[in-house]
């Protein structure tokens, strides 16, 4: 009784008792993979830089003025502090970071010298 299929002598039987056959070909996806990733990829790298140039660069450049601020703040300085409070610098402790300020005759407090928002050009009067 003739069967459909083959059988294989023993001699072309691998170790494992299977008929041996020439290596399998290894299937590479196609390179349109990687140029879809690249395209999935694009609206995050252009929302980075767009929150870069629109938050982080500005933040970083107001950053900078105040520090020279405060770097170039000097007795006699007319500012404003982040409390709304109007005075005259009378002296600058460097060493912790304070500054004594008079904001009416006689009546001088000392704030940080982080709370100094603004050098003031215009007249303040002290009375």
């Amino acid at each position: 009784m003739p069967s459909n299929s083959t059988i294989q002598p023993v001699s072309q039987l691998s170790s494992k008792g299977v008929a041996s056959t020439p290596a399998t070909q290894v299937i590479q996806p196609p390179h349109e993979v990687k140029s879809n990733i690249m395209l999935q990829s694009l609206p995050l790298v252009v929302l980075m830089v767009f929150f870069y140039f629109l938050m982080i660069r500005p933040q970083q450049k107001r950053a900078k003025q105040v520090n020279q601020m405060l770097e170039e703040l000097k007795i006699g300085t007319k500012i404003l502090t982040s409390g709304g409070i109007y005075g005259v610098v009378t002296d600058i402790d460097k060493k912790d970071g304070l500054v004594k300020i008079e904001i009416a005759k006689n009546v001088k407090i000392v704030v940080a010298k982080t709370s100094i928002v603004s050098v003031f050009k215009g007249e303040i009067s002290i009375s």
